[in-house]
């Protein structure tokens, strides 16, 4: 026998309803009739208080709550924003690897620069001369 699966709200990529209409009940109940209600009953429409019990409800009806709630879908980005995006990060990484590429290339040339410059100073070589005296 295969396992079937239970689809909830948390594992279903369902859209949500168009409509939806979702009463939520309450139940409460007493015993029936009051003992003034009874009373007033048997006064008025000559009925025991066993036969008011057995063929007589009250029922109230109400809303809990007055709370509509209103959940609507609308896209997070639209194509001409996503276009836009794109866009403005490959500007951003094209024009920091464009500005990369112009510093090493500026680092080289003065580096080359420099060598030159050093390979063309004479190249300065210092003597000491040490005054050395016999003692004889």
């Amino acid at each position: 026998a295969k396992a079937e699966a239970v689809v909830t709200p948390q594992n279903c990529n369902c859209a949500y309803p168009c409509k939806d209409i979702k009463y939520q009940t309450t139940l409460s109940y007493s015993t029936f009739p009051h003992v003034n209600g009874a009373r007033q009953a048997e006064a008025l429409f000559n009925f025991s208080k066993g036969h008011y019990h057995t063929n007589v409800v009250g029922l109230s009806v109400y809303y809990e709550s007055l709370t509509i709630t209103k959940i609507e879908e609308s896209q997070s980005i639209t194509g001409s924003a996503l276009l836009s995006d794109i866009g403005g990060q490959l500007g951003l990484w094209i024009g920091i690897s464009v500005v990369t590429l112009f510093e090493f290339f500026q680092f080289i040339v003065r580096f080359v620069h420099n060598e030159i410059i050093s390979l063309r100073k004479p190249k300065v070589t210092k003597t000491q001369v040490l005054d050395i005296q016999l003692h004889g």
